[in-house]
């Protein structure tokens, strides 16, 4: 699916003025960033979706005090704040002002959260969370035309069009039920020397060197050779002191609240939860006794 190697043309932000595209909303901080230039068209015509345009490369504006891994919390996920880090290091050592990792195989025993880590290192880096799931079939990673069928856009083009950021966290899940084919395109997706993306469906090819790759693996599941030399293994833990899993329980409670569009539940939770751990530690279990039983309400959970 991807053949050859993309040339990365970063400059600066510059959005064409086209009455006849599609204008997608800008991304936050996208004014302030560098941006490249992401899909080239396979033909004559211009990208669709805005795509024409070079998209911005977000997440420079977290770097510094604290950065992006002091703003995550999850203190007892240490292998992950490290590799958090050293990614946001070398960035920034290599004058690359936008948030980037190396592919990352995200594993842990069950119930660590790998798809609310992905999600919550989105938000601390201030780029877009494209979820895609690759179990036994290609199509997250775009369908071609069959007969009378038409070709669909990959979910990661679209995410990109419309999040306007050349840089996205994909987030991978369903690698262990995934063929042999599947990994293979995988693996050339998330290799930065060949991370091009064929999207039939919109006639581009679309530059993914810049993106972060979060590839969910079950702790039962060795890695696919395909996966192995391109990836990194990052393990996470569970917390094991009782404030830490406190903790645990009001952030996994309030993402639940935030996607169930149950908002005004989360202003209940700032008292307790400032950009620190203090002073919410000092409040004890019955803040946590609270706070889900609220959210159970609103949710139309019944409390434990």
């Amino acid at each position: 699916m991807d053949i050859g190697m993309g040339e990365t043309r970063v400059q600066a932000m510059g959005v064409p003025e086209e009455s006849n595209a599609l204008q997608p909303t800008q991304s936050p901080g996208a004014a302030s960033s560098p941006s490249m230039q992401v899909a080239d068209p396979l033909h004559e015509a211009d990208p669709p979706l805005g795509l024409y345009a070079p998209l911005p490369l977000l997440g420079g504006d977290r770097f510094g005090n604290p950065g992006i891994a002091a703003s995550l919390g999850c203190e007892w996920n240490v292998e992950l704040l490290d590799a958090i880090a050293a990614a946001e290091t070398h960035q920034q050592t290599m004058c690359r002002h936008w948030f980037r990792m190396d592919p990352v195989i995200l594993t842990g025993p069950r119930g660590a959260g790998r798809t609310q880590v992905a999600r919550r290192i989105a938000w601390a880096a201030g780029v877009p969370h494209i979820p895609i799931n690759v179990a036994g079939k290609a199509q997250a990673l775009g369908a071609a035309r069959r007969g009378p069928t038409p070709a669909l856009p990959s979910i990661i083009s679209m995410g990109m069009a419309v999040s306007r950021c050349a840089n996205p966290i994909i987030d991978v899940s369903g690698v262990e039920d995934a063929d042999a084919d599947v990994l293979e395109r995988l693996a050339l997706l998330i290799d930065p020397m060949r991370g091009r993306l064929f999207d039939e469906a919109l006639d581009v090819a679309i530059d993914l060197s810049e993106a972060t790759w979060l590839i969910q693996l079950p702790p039962s599941h060795d890695v696919p050779p395909q996966l192995k030399d391109l990836t990194s293994v990052v393990t996470l833990a569970l917390p094991t002191d009782d404030r830490w899993m406190e903790l645990a329980w009001i952030e996994s409670l309030s993402e639940a609240a935030y996607d169930l569009d149950a908002r005004d539940a989360l202003k209940w939770l700032t008292p307790w939860t400032p950009t620190g751990k203090r002073p919410w530690l000092d409040q004890g279990t019955g803040a946590l006794n609270r706070y889900r039983e609220a959210v159970a309400t609103i949710i139309n959970l019944k409390p434990n």
